[in-house]
């Protein structure tokens, strides 16, 4: 009798281990609307969850520590922590959770416009070739890799375009690293582009008032994004990287690579640690500025 009831007992403690999801709903707190993928991240840890376009979310929490913190954050909003314990003490099981976040209060910079010319720095890495490929392998949302943009000038520079140097179309018949890369040809891809200070040479605060997505079909080789309207100035050097925020109808992303280039990172979930890259990722930016 003993024997069962040590089984029995054993059977519901693993029975609430793997029942405890976090699940909900991100919104705003000024507006009330849902706030489109959002991330829910385990501080150092490759876990983590991205909303859905309505705000919705599902994270198994039950192999975290309680003292463990879960950060949920979206571009334009403030963060907000939580200790695993409080997650699994407050919110599981329970219905309907709406979380909010509130937007950030954009601190309006001042800019100098002086008269002369403009000249073009093209800073990242500019890979042409497609001999080294790199990229998201394994469609995990929320997980992210991006490039050092290295800016130096005296005066403040204006990014005019960013740009991503992509694998398009080319399978080929002897090449097994992109059996599948051909489907990139035929389906549209999505994902958000993030732009970041750094502390101690890593990705740190975003820099962007706003987020940037990219949702369309690649029509050649190289993929860029006219960001002159949105007056992002830089004073040094960022980090700016490709965040996936929706399953996709492909094998993987890929992107042209090379070594010794600018420095590339990654990381497989939201507040993950970054990590240093094999190879160096076919990221640019086009930024224009003044002597």
């Amino acid at each position: 009798m003993k024997k069962c009831s040590l089984i029995y007992i054993v059977l519901l403690i693993n029975h609430y281990s793997i029942s405890q999801i976090f699940s909900g709903q991100i919104v705003s707190f000024e507006t009330r609307n849902p706030i489109s993928y959002a991330r829910i991240g385990i501080l150092h840890k490759n876990k983590g969850a991205i909303t859905d376009y309505d705000g919705n979310f599902s994270l198994d929490i039950s192999n975290f520590s309680d003292q463990d913190t879960l950060r949920i954050s979206a571009p334009n909003y403030e963060s907000i922590d939580f200790l695993i314990w409080h997650c699994k003490s407050y919110f599981i099981n329970q219905k309907s959770i709406k979380i909010e976040l509130t937007q950030k209060i954009q601190a309006i910079e001042e800019v100098v416009v002086t008269a002369g010319k403009s000249r073009l720095l093209i800073s990242g890495n500019n890979v042409k070739t497609s001999m080294i490929i790199a990229g998201f392998q394994n469609r995990k949302l929320g997980a992210e890799m991006g490039t050092l943009i290295k800016y130096n000038k005296k005066r403040k520079g204006q990014i005019k375009s960013l740009n991503f140097n992509i694998i398009y179309n080319k399978k080929s018949k002897n090449d097994s690293r992109v059996d599948n890369l051909e489907k990139t040809a035929n389906d549209s891809i999505k994902f958000r582009v993030n732009l970041y200070d750094l502390k101690d040479g890593l990705p740190n605060k975003s820099k962007l008032s706003e987020p940037i997505y990219y949702f369309d079909k690649p029509k050649n080789e190289k993929i860029t994004i006219d960001v002159s309207e949105l007056n992002i100035y830089i004073k040094e050097d960022c980090f700016l990287s490709v965040e996936l925020i929706e399953n996709q109808n492909l094998e993987g992303l890929f992107f042209k690579s090379a070594f010794l280039k600018s420095k590339s990172f990654y990381r497989e979930a939201p507040e993950g640690d970054w990590i240093k890259a094999i190879v160096d990722l076919g990221f640019w930016a086009e930024i224009y500025y003044k002597r």
